[in-house]
């Protein structure tokens, strides 16, 4: 079973986003083109996992959900990616 992506555009780079399903090994290299890395990630189930790319100043982000297959969708993206500075064990 594949992952089913949505994609929400960005508003300035809508033209040059990477298509929604790739490899990952692709995708992060496409995503990597407009300068994003990856920032953070979590374990969804024991068949897919999201990772969170972003630019280095946060201008925009992008979630990814990776399968078992090796195969990456994109599943949200957009603008000013903030990171929180909980701790393990932090209420949130």
């Amino acid at each position: 079973v594949g992952l089913t992506a949505i994609m929400l555009t960005r508003p300035a780079e809508a033209q040059t986003a990477p298509p929604a399903c790739l490899p990952f090994n692709d995708m992060r290299t496409a995503l990597g083109k407009g300068h994003e890395v990856e920032l953070s990630g979590g374990l969804v189930n024991e068949r897919a996992v999201v990772i969170i790319f972003g630019t280095p100043d946060g201008a925009t982000w992008t979630a990814v959900a990776v399968g078992i297959d090796g195969n990456a969708c994109i599943i949200a993206n957009g603008q000013f990616w903030f990171q929180s500075d909980l701790q393990k064990g932090d209420p949130v």
